[in-house]
């Protein structure tokens, strides 16, 4: 999956950057956080999977946008990085608070208020349960009770 990172100014001067993963956006982001606001840039975030292109974060969502990535590095990334890595029937998860949703995607999760009660849990891929085919695209699931 591509995404496609567009910082625009106000003169409609545009800078594209193509990455492969969720968290170099979120680098690129953060390193250029003082440039955005010196600027007052916009950002454009685009996913693109084969020919299907969808907006993640339009320009009126700029705001939005830099929380979540500050969210990430604050709540999430620390944790993130003392995490084992899942083994080949494993996936982690995310859930803030003491929800009964858990997500598989860092992007769903981070749209919910993420605090310093978010957790990253790695569960067996079979336990997660499925809620609705709208949520699976989504990555949200809930868990058997046994992990818990």
């Amino acid at each position: 999956m591509k995404f496609i990172l567009i910082f625009e100014d106000k003169k409609e001067n545009t800078e594209t950057l193509e990455m492969y993963f969720i968290l170099a956006i979120f680098r690129e982001i953060k390193t250029n956080l003082p440039r955005i606001k010196k600027n007052n840039l916009s950002i454009t975030l685009i996913q693109q999977n084969g020919e299907v292109c969808r907006h993640l974060s339009k320009p009126e969502d700029t705001n939005v946008l830099i929380k979540m990535v500050k969210d990430y590095y604050k709540f999430i990334e620390r944790k993130l990085a003392i995490s084992s890595f899942p083994k080949k029937d494993e996936i982690l998860v995310f859930n803030t608070g003491n929800s009964e949703w858990f997500d598989t995607n860092v992007w769903e999760a981070l749209k919910r208020p993420c605090d310093k009660s978010t957790k990253l849990f790695i569960v067996n891929k079979k336990d997660l349960i499925k809620v609705s085919e709208s949520h699976t695209k989504l990555g949200i699931y809930k868990l058997t009770n046994k992990n818990k």
